[in-house]
């Protein structure tokens, strides 16, 4: 609430103890749809295939109690209803085993090669303007501080909540091994596992504010979005 004279920018609040009022309530909905599809190939113990696919779509009307996504309007939560944070529309996961246990010759027995490759849609997100866009217009103008220094919850006028979507994602981990055996139950298995076999880059958060000078632009984030890497290891029995 902001008093000034009819017509003029408001000069100050009816209550300066307070700068912003956001409201709280239980009244949040969610709608989760999903269909899965999957299947098993074993031959004896040597090989074995599976593969599965799910699609699924959810929905919702809230972003938990995260000030800086706030509602447009937080007296029409319905108004936000969209995908959700963790909407995902389409999912493949699919894993390979093979070993080589019952061959006789010592070059080629006791070798396992597996691989798993997941492959998914992007998630949604939204796009923000960076700047203090909440106060309307007056007189066919828009006014407001707009130095963006206020939270960068405020979308562009027409655009809805986590209307755009992250590239697809795809990732295939790769593992060799083979096992040594020794006398009395004695042996070594030497392990190398491969990472992101293929070296993808997945694209998991863009720079989403406007007003940022590389919008648009994936951001980096070291514990998801990694290069190719390469794991040695060995296991001991007895």
């Amino acid at each position: 609430a902001f008093t000034g004279a009819p017509g003029q920018v408001p000069t100050r609040r009816v209550d300066s103890r307070y700068s912003a009022v956001h409201r709280y309530d239980g009244s949040g909905e969610s709608d989760h749809k999903s269909v899965s599809l999957g299947s098993a190939w074993q031959v004896q113990d040597r090989m074995s295939l599976s593969f599965s696919y799910t699609w699924s779509k959810t929905e919702d009307n809230y972003t938990d109690w995260v000030t800086d996504v706030s509602p447009r309007n937080t007296f029409d939560p319905k108004d936000e209803m969209a995908a959700s944070n963790q909407d995902q529309r389409h999912r493949i996961l699919t894993s390979f085993v093979y070993n080589t246990k019952g061959f006789n010759n010592k070059w080629t027995k006791d070798w396992v090669i597996s691989f798993i490759g997941r492959f998914a849609s992007g998630r949604p997100y939204s796009i923000f303007t960076g700047k203090d866009n909440d106060y309307g217009t007056l007189g066919g103008k828009p006014w407001g501080n707009f130095d963006g220094g206020a939270p960068a919850s405020d979308r562009p006028v027409g655009v809805a909540r986590n209307s755009e979507t992250l590239p697809f994602t795809k990732n295939v981990d790769l593992r060799l091994s083979r096992t040594f055996r020794f006398e009395n139950k004695v042996g070594l298995e030497v392990v190398a596992d491969v990472f992101n076999l293929f070296n993808h880059y997945n694209v998991s958060a863009v720079q989403n504010v406007m007003a940022a000078p590389n919008y648009g632009s994936p951001i980096v984030q070291s514990n998801v979005d990694f290069n190719r890497q390469v794991q040695l290891g060995a296991r001991f029995t007895w």
